[in-house]
């Protein structure tokens, strides 16, 4: 990952804080989920979100985030695998969508079918539906008052 004084200022200008919810969209080997889930404590939540175009990779992402899922201080986790177009349905509403270098991984049947403008324009809805949730949070012009990133731009 990062070292320790980037990791603190990318969380900062996320502002996931305890009691946030989370998204991990692709989580991989489950490392920022990990350090996600540390972060908004018992109060908060993470879904590990492994997309079902990805989900046959033989590296069983699913299997993973479930077991991740399982280790002990992970209670505020939960492993989803659903089309990604569904997300906004499999899981609940979030403070950030966090979506950390996963575009490589979209070279898969949904890139193959439904081609890249789809992908982006799902994580575009998604990330739209999340600033609507933080409007409060946000200005007019859709950035935050103190001049950092709204809430829900997380990659």
């Amino acid at each position: 990952m990062y070292d320790q004084s980037k990791l603190s200022e990318l969380i900062r200008f996320t502002r996931i804080d305890v009691g946030s919810t989370v998204i991990d969209v692709c989580p991989g080997d489950g490392g920022w989920t990990r350090l996600l889930s540390g972060i908004v404590g018992p109060e908060g939540r993470v879904y590990s979100f492994v997309p079902a175009e990805v989900a046959h990779f033989k590296n069983d992402p699913v299997g993973g985030m479930r077991v991740l899922a399982k280790e002990s201080g992970r209670k505020n986790v939960e492993a989803i695998s659903a089309d990604l177009v569904a997300m906004p349905e499999a899981t609940q509403p979030a403070d950030v969508l966090w979506l950390h270098l996963f575009c490589h991984d979209f070279h898969t049947a949904l890139m193959q079918t439904k081609g890249a403008t789809h992908s982006t324009e799902v994580a575009a809805r998604a990330m739209q539906s999340i600033r609507n949730r933080a409007a409060g949070d946000e200005n007019a012009s859709g950035e935050a008052s103190d001049g950092r990133a709204p809430r829900g731009y997380g990659s």
